[in-house]
């Protein structure tokens, strides 16, 4: 079976996610659209709503040439929290390419964990003018 994994940008510029991998199946016709969104704990379902909204058309679009679309998106809260929706997306992402159920824990637990890393360096950077010679972070 061919598998084809991508960080792509697509033909659909309003409707291009920020961050996602297509994972493309040749013989299955088969593409899965992962997004990932940081939102603020509060706004986690509105950001899941939008996103989805959003890749409506995508989706569709997908769909309508003949292939199954999977889209997950994904949204772990800027203070690292993973919801139970959540940890039931990240399953299912694992689930189509094959991985161990331990492994979808594992991932949200690094995830929430950059998220927290991540937001800690915004913030201390907040009165920053720029932020071109940034340190990498130590995760």
């Amino acid at each position: 079976m061919y598998h084809h994994w991508r960080n792509t940008t697509t033909k659909y510029p309003p409707y291009r996610p920020k961050t996602r991998y297509h994972h493309y199946q040749q013989y299955q016709k088969s593409v899965h659209v992962i997004e990932l969104t940081v939102p603020f704990e509060t706004n986690i379902q509105k950001a899941h709503d939008t996103k989805m909204s959003r890749y409506e058309n995508l989706h569709s679009d997908i769909k309508q040439e003949g292939f199954k679309c999977h889209l997950n998106c994904i949204e772990i809260g800027s203070r690292g929290l993973v919801t139970a929706d959540n940890t039931e997306r990240l399953s299912e992402v694992f689930r189509f390419i094959g991985g161990r159920s331990n492994s979808s824990k594992t991932l949200a637990k690094d995830l929430s964990k950059l998220a927290v890393i991540c937001s800690y360096s915004i913030w201390n950077a907040r009165n920053e003018p720029n932020w071109d010679s940034a340190p990498y972070l130590k995760v």
